[in-house]
């Protein structure tokens, strides 16, 4: 027995059923888009503070100082990332703020941390315009196997009128 599946459509309309069906599996916590001084000495990190306090940009400080390379380049920007992610208290967490130090002693990278926020994101639900091509297409995986399912479910009873069926 060979079915065909080309024949089965995901639509739209699909999607956004399949994630009102789902409340609250694809929604984004609060986020904040960051900046991130990274350094790997106390001493580093005594100078980096320095400048800061001196009133040199965070971004100035970031590009001559940080010792992650990827967001040195770009000023210290790292792009947005889930509020629960950021050392400090969240109350302090404002467009502008600067969290203290904060000290990793464990993993690959262990080291002084000090973000920049740049901008505050509320949660919002996870909506077919706002998630990534990579989460919806596994919403569409999820739909196709659903209609595949359907489908064989259909035609069952049709098979068993076909076909001798013993239980053994």
């Amino acid at each position: 027995l060979k079915l065909r599946s080309d024949d089965l459509e995901i639509t739209d309309a699909d999607i956004d059923r399949y994630l009102a069906e789902n409340p609250g599996k694809y929604d984004f916590p609060d986020r904040a888009d960051l900046g991130l001084i990274y350094v790997k000495t106390e001493g580093r990190l005594a100078q980096v503070q320095e400048r800061l306090a001196a009133g040199v940009a965070f971004e100035t400080v970031a590009k001559a100082w940080s010792q992650e390379e990827r967001s040195a380049a770009q000023g210290g920007k790292v792009g947005i990332i889930p509020l629960a992610r950021v050392s400090g208290d969240p109350a302090e967490l404002k467009p502008g703020f600067v969290t203290k130090p904060a000290q990793v002693t464990k993993g690959d990278n262990p080291g002084f941390y000090l973000f920049k926020v740049y901008q505050l994101l509320p949660a919002e639900p996870g909506t077919r315009a706002n998630l990534d091509e990579m989460v919806i297409g596994g919403i569409r995986s999820i739909i196709m196997a659903r209609k595949k399912e359907a489908r064989l479910l259909q035609i069952v009873p049709e098979i068993l009128r076909e076909t001798d069926v013993e239980w053994l």
